[in-house]
């Protein structure tokens, strides 16, 4: 197929896939989606780039680079150095694997509002410029962000292919995500563009009544936003993260199967024929 490249019986395209995942609200799981995704789009064969956007670092932390004989330091370049060119973008990556990667944050990450912003009227597409540098080098590029909506996410948004709002069903979530939306839609109304956002459950439990009201409210609210896939909260979960476990490797698993499911909604689909090819 032309311009796409064949792995593993898929065929993904020549350009990367940019999918961010952004929330305003702390603690509804992006790292660990973010996490979890890009380990199982790798195992289907794709070329993923993670880029760890918050100055927290912890999706960086969960990939444990030291594992992979990589050692972090104060002079280890991270995002904020590559956007202000004191190195090249393929210079602060970390390839932990053949296929997955790694564009790190350390505390030094805390600068990169204070930097884009004095990049004046090129903060918002620098990101953008970058990314284009190593686009086809990948098939999915990952950024997890920081809790926030600051000139640093919303240049992430502006880069995005697809923005991803994971939430919890419970209130704080719910405003949570009103008040994103409102934001990206302030953003794409100023900047001109439109980005495809969809929303996602994580850590359903199907025992809480509360759970199924704010499903049925979102449902109601923002049914063409919402992603087919749903993370049930699970245990597996954390002990993977934590223990460096591997539940992708079990037949039986929930988290597998939620992670799975989620996963192949953003393979290269299926034509009636099987063949598979890629988006647009």
């Amino acid at each position: 197929m032309t311009g796409s490249r064949p792995s593993r019986g898929f065929y993904f395209p020549d350009k990367a896939c940019r999918i961010s995942f952004i929330m305003c609200k702390g603690g509804v799981g992006k790292t660990t989606v973010s996490y979890f995704l890009g380990q199982r789009l790798a195992s289907y064969g794709a070329r993923v780039l993670l880029i760890d956007s918050d100055p927290q670092g912890n999706l960086t932390a969960a990939l444990r680079p030291d594992r992979f004989g990589i050692s972090l330091t104060e002079s280890t370049p991270v995002l904020v150095d590559v956007l202000t060119g004191k190195c090249r973008v393929d210079e602060a990556i970390l390839k932990l694997t053949p296929q997955l990667h790694l564009l790190p944050s350390t505390a030094i990450n805390s600068l990169l509002e204070r930097r884009l912003l004095e990049l004046g009227g090129n903060a918002i597409t620098r990101l953008d410029q970058i990314l284009r540098l190593v686009d086809r080098s990948y098939d999915y590029i990952i950024i997890d962000c920081a809790p926030s909506l600051n000139v640093v996410n919303a240049s992430i948004i502006y880069s995005s292919d697809q923005v991803i709002l994971p939430v919890q069903l419970d209130e704080f979530s719910r405003l949570g995500l009103k008040q994103t939306l409102m934001e990206i839609k302030g953003l794409e109304k100023e900047l001109g563009f439109v980005t495809n956002v969809k929303i996602l459950l994580n850590r359903f439990n199907a025992r809480e009544k509360l759970s199924f009201l704010y499903l049925g409210h979102l449902a109601e609210e923002y049914r063409s936003l919402l992603m087919h896939s749903t993370i049930r909260q699970s245990a597996e979960i954390k002990m993977a993260l934590s223990l460096q476990r591997d539940f992708f490797s079990r037949t039986k698993s929930k988290a597998r199967e939620d992670f799975d499911a989620l996963t192949r909604e953003f393979l290269p689909p299926q034509t009636a024929t099987g063949e598979q090819h890629a988006w647009n």
